[in-house]
């Protein structure tokens, strides 16, 4: 086992020390784990490093990893995409179990609670979405307004085709 720099990113969740930049990153390596149709299973603020000095952002204990079946990935993938062309606020909206969430991927929540649950015995589990949604939601205001615009940034994304085709590159550069 390595050993990781800096701290849980749940010690980062206090009045102003969550910024754009930090959330964006946090979102971009769940993103790029769903995008290579990967789902955690057990995302939050103790299972992720984060280490100010070389923002780097690392994802722990992979125990209850769910892989999702490759129609379901693409589907992910299609969503992502036009989740960030739209300017979505947090790319958490992809799991909402809501008619109302345009951008949500249709059963992917369902899909995943199932295959948890079956799999683990377990009775309740941490969403990927919840820690994500969480996260957004101590943004400050002013940060809010630069979410969609600094994840294309950040990211390197323009378009549609350009996550559609970046996703394993995504995947590769947050190992």
């Amino acid at each position: 086992m390595d050993h990781v720099e800096g701290k849980p990113l749940h010690s980062f969740r206090k009045p102003g020390m969550v910024s754009a930049d930090l959330y964006l990153r946090f979102e971009r390596a769940a993103a790029s784990l769903w995008a290579s149709g990967v789902v955690h299973g057990d995302l939050h603020g103790n299972n992720v490093m984060y280490d100010p000095k070389s923002k780097k952002l690392t994802i722990l204990d992979f125990g209850r990893t769910v892989l999702l079946p490759p129609a379901m990935v693409s589907l992910v993938r299609q969503k992502m995409a036009h989740a960030i062309s739209a300017g979505v606020h947090s790319l958490g909206e992809l799991f909402s179990t809501s008619d109302t969430h345009k951008h949500r991927v249709p059963n992917l929540q369902h899909l995943v609670n199932r295959k948890v649950f079956n799999s683990y015995r377990l009775s309740w589990y941490h969403s990927d979405a919840s820690p994500i949604r969480g996260m957004y939601n101590s943004l400050p205001r002013d940060e809010k307004a630069v979410v969609a615009r600094e994840r294309r940034a950040l990211w390197g994304l323009s378009s549609i085709e350009s996550l559609l085709s970046g996703a394993l590159r995504l995947a590769r550069d947050n190992e």
